[in-house]
């Protein structure tokens, strides 16, 4: 139904041409006895009242996921974490260069939250991710990073531990992995055929 409005009324072209409906009039003609909106009532109920289950089974599901997932970050986050180092640990000066931070509804109950971190020293960069304690860290944070000696082999777990002002002393758990090792792994992509 195609109409044009000039004021308050509209001009509604069909046979007889321009017939003339006011705003509440035309508004009969979507919603009223014999309007579009109730047919498609009387006619698609049963899909309509589907379609509408259906929708709020789906968002409740993801709303019970997403407060599942939050109740597990918090769990984790306040678990104190006190970092221990030994004959086969390395600790260095660093900075986290970036961040990503992650919630994945359909897949993984967790927080996918991994801080990259470089250590300008030796400029070796390491990709840590979150198993519980602070995680608070942003980047640009400067930050101690505690780590297996040997991680050519295989990936270790190790400790971030912040170094200025409030992250003084804070520190988490986390899964290190040497980027350069992570760039070996990956298979350089086939050249194009012409």
């Amino acid at each position: 139904m195609e109409g044009l409005w000039k004021g308050k009324t509209l001009v509604v072209p069909s046979s007889p041409p321009n017939i003339r409906a006011s705003a509440p009039e035309a508004m009969r003609l979507f919603v009223g006895r014999e309007g579009i909106l109730p047919g498609m009532w009387r006619r698609y109920k049963g899909i309509i009242l589907l379609a509408l289950i259906a929708g709020a089974g789906y968002g409740g599901h993801m709303l019970y996921r997403y407060t599942k997932i939050r109740a597990d970050s918090a769990k984790r986050a306040a678990v104190v974490v006190r970092p221990k180092g030994d004959d086969d640990s390395v600790s260095e000066i660093g900075y986290i260069y970036s961040m990503r931070d992650e919630i994945f509804l359909r897949d993984e109950n967790r927080v996918n939250l991994v801080w990259f971190i470089k250590v300008p020293a030796t400029g070796a960069r390491y990709s840590c991710s979150y198993e519980e304690g602070f995680p608070e860290f942003r980047t640009g944070d400067d930050v101690s990073i505690i780590r297996p000696r040997d991680l050519t082999s295989q990936a270790g777990y190790g400790y971030v531990v912040g170094l200025h002002e409030k992250l003084e002393g804070k520190s988490a758990l986390v899964w290190v992995v040497d980027e350069e090792q992570l760039e070996m792994d990956i298979d350089p992509p086939d050249p194009p055929d012409y």
